[in-house]
């Protein structure tokens, strides 16, 4: 493993929040994940800090609904002070407008406040619970279309900073913020388009899963049409625009690894670790973000003539050929069922209505229905009185004799034997 690699691991191994974390396998993961889900709520609504008050009597209501058992405020305060512990949550604070007197510190006025690597964890979650959801959705389009936009906004900055030379140190402010603020741009584009192509080879590989599940389920004759359609027109469209987005991606990809702009990523590289370096809010590391030449490089055999996303896009378009077809002869037998049904109905109406001279032609057509049932399957003309000859049996069940056929290493075996057996007739008799 590369050296560079091996302290991507470590960082990351650093950077694992196992505190935060316990709630998920703790014995009351139910109380805890609905009093960081409301809390979640609240922050989405832009109220970073709850009331200690008001999240309690939410609580109150909310919890039991997923936790057997009774809720009492002393279990909460235990469920608060358990996810303080674990840096769920922010250390409560009193909010400081409510103290005007002695008498106001009776009024406990506490905020409560969700941690950020938390509600990346709860929204995780959300995703995870939500994926199925999406499982025929466009949205690998859309990010494709995102990812090749960036990447030609990528490609169209780091020209400009190559033609423009470094703000040199007697420079005004103004023109080494404007800088500065390119070469940040530049990474951050990079780092989206990374992220938005892995979130759409994700949702080819979901929804090539979606596919095959769907081939192998129940169908449903009132919604199978419908399916049918959308699934056809969804593949053949998505696949012909996820085939055009790869070569832009491609193609741009080229050209921002090109020699002339090398010294433009490297100094991007380099202003964001000097930034991460000395930004005192900043909790983590310059190795936390990935270099933009290895982002780049990595786009290029990816969106090759043959690399894995075209391999991806063939895997999907053969399992969704496989369930159109699928699908298409199953809507065949069952309509090739209901006609054979109806025309049997039909029959047994008119043979309801038959009368005794009619009975010949009744056998003739009850005869001709089961006479597709009727096969052949041994096609000798033997008799139960003259009885055909038995078959012979397969040519590689004849044995011969390796003798008669004169092989070499038969030969060869009769020799050495024929010498075992003369040496120990003079070992016998020297013994003697």
């Amino acid at each position: 493993m590369a050296a560079d690699a091996l302290g991507d691991l470590h960082a990351l191994v650093g950077a694992i929040p196992v505190d935060k974390l316990r709630f998920l396998t703790a014995e009351r993961h139910r109380a805890y994940a609905a009093v960081l889900w409301m809390l979640l709520g609240h922050r989405r609504s832009h109220e970073i800090e709850v009331y200690y008050d008001d999240l309690m009597i939410e609580a109150l209501a909310v919890v039991p609904s997923v936790e057997p058992g009774a809720y009492t405020p002393d279990g909460f305060r235990s469920d608060v002070k358990q996810l303080e512990d674990w840096s769920n949550l922010a250390p409560r604070r009193l909010e400081p407008r409510r103290i005007e007197t002695l008498a106001d510190r009776s009024l406990q006025k506490f905020l409560c406040r969700l941690d950020d690597d938390t509600v990346a964890i709860l929204e995780f979650l959300e995703a995870r619970s939500r994926a199925a959801a999406a499982a025929l959705s466009d949205r690998g389009r859309h990010l494709l279309r995102d990812a090749a936009e960036r990447l030609g906004e990528a490609l169209r900055l780091a020209q400009k900073l190559a033609r423009d030379e470094p703000a040199p140190d007697g420079a005004s402010d103004a023109n080494a913020a404007a800088h500065a603020d390119d070469l940040l741009r530049l990474s951050y584009l990079c780092l989206e388009v990374d992220r938005k192509v892995d979130d759409a080879a994700r949702e080819l590989a979901a929804f090539d899963a979606a596919l095959v599940g769907f081939a192998v389920s129940p169908f449903r004759m009132e919604a199978l049409a419908e399916v049918v359609d959308r699934l056809e027109r969804y593949v053949e469209d998505y696949v012909a625009e996820a085939t055009e987005r790869a070569r832009s991606l491609h193609r741009t990809a080229r050209k921002l690894l090109r020699p002339a702009l090398d010294g433009v990523l490297a100094r991007s590289r380099e202003h964001v670790e000097r930034r991460m370096r000395d930004d005192p809010l900043f909790a983590g590391s310059p190795g936390a973000v990935r270099d933009v030449r290895q982002i780049v490089g990595e786009l290029i055999p990816f969106f090759a003539p043959g690399g894995r996303f075209e391999t991806l896009l063939e895997r999907v378009h053969g399992s969704a050929r496989d369930v159109v077809r699928r699908v298409h002869k199953h809507v065949e037998n069952v309509r090739a069922r209901n006609i054979r049904i109806e025309t049997l109905r039909d029959r047994s109406r008119e043979m309801a209505r038959l009368r005794d001279e009619d009975l010949d032609a009744v056998n003739a057509w009850v005869n001709g229905l089961f006479a597709s049932a009727h096969v052949v399957t041994d096609l000798r003309c033997g008799t139960s009185e003259e009885r055909s000859a038995l078959p012979r049996p397969a040519r590689r069940y004849e044995t011969r004799r390796a003798a008669h056929r004169g092989e070499p290493w038969l030969e060869g075996l009769k020799r050495r034997l024929s010498a075992i057996r003369s040496e120990a007739h003079a070992g016998a008799a020297s013994g003697g």
